[in-house]
């Protein structure tokens, strides 16, 4: 993934949009896995997760996300059908986010191709957002992570709006492949070092990353949302949810 100048795409860093009033912080705890001091990956509780060889690369978010797909099925695999993979992206590949390691100046934005992160959505009014880019704390709430990540579509020309590819991490494992062609130059040199374990495939594709990019509605795995439908589908306040509980 490479980023472009952020004025291309009429970024106004001052808009934030706040979805609606939420309290502080809670803990986290307890939560499928954290960053350690020394930037291992732990599970809650402090243990490390059996990575085997696996480091994690900013520039692979896919297999970055694939991985910790694949570390719920092994340690903790009745959590994972609460699992996401999130590709953001648009039919132009340019995406503006904010608080990002990568980003500039003081609001860290930077503009991606695509990215990917990780949701663990275990209650109707809990969703925890792991992502490996973020300035922000691993984990980060749903609502934080888009308020600060995403702001407000209102900011940004329209070629460049966000759209979210939610896939259940169950299908990601199954369907995604990546022979990382998209990080070699035309002489086929590496514009970044891939992990050392090998590509990512399956028994019926060698390279899909393309199907999860595009953010064409009712194609490819998953479900297609734009920014309003994404928070809509993924951030329930919690009187609201009661009061659907109470209904049902």
């Amino acid at each position: 993934m490479d980023y472009q100048n952020q004025k291309q795409a009429g970024v106004d860093s001052s808009v934030m949009v706040v979805y609606s009033y939420v309290p502080e912080e809670p803990s986290f705890q307890p939560v499928l896995f954290d960053i350690s001091s020394s930037g291992s990956l732990m599970e809650a509780g402090g243990h490390d997760l059996q990575c085997e060889e696996h480091v994690f690369l900013h520039e692979y978010s896919e297999e970055n996300v694939w991985k910790l797909c694949e570390q719920v099925k092994k340690t903790r695999p009745e959590e994972l059908p609460k699992c996401y993979a999130v590709f953001v992206s648009n039919e132009g590949r340019t995406v503006p986010l904010w608080r990002q390691k990568a980003g500039r100046g003081d609001d860290q934005v930077v503009i991606w191709d695509y990215h990917v992160f990780f949701m663990h959505n275990p209650s109707p009014n809990r969703c925890l957002v792991f992502d490996l880019d973020t300035t922000l704390p691993f984990p980060t709430y749903f609502h934080k992570y888009v308020t600060e990540t995403f702001r407000s579509d209102l900011a940004l020309r329209p070629e460049h709006h966000r759209f979210f590819r939610v896939i259940p991490a169950e299908t990601y494992l199954a369907e995604f492949a990546s022979d990382r062609r998209h990080m070699r130059r035309p002489d086929g040199t590496w514009i970044k070092p891939p992990p050392s374990y090998p590509p990512i495939q399956t028994s019926s594709s060698v390279h899909s990353l393309g199907d999860f990019i595009c953010m064409t509605a009712g194609k490819g795995p998953g479900t297609v949302y734009s920014l309003s439908e994404f928070v809509q589908k993924f951030y329930k306040l919690p009187n609201v949810t009661a009061q659907q509980q109470n209904i049902k």
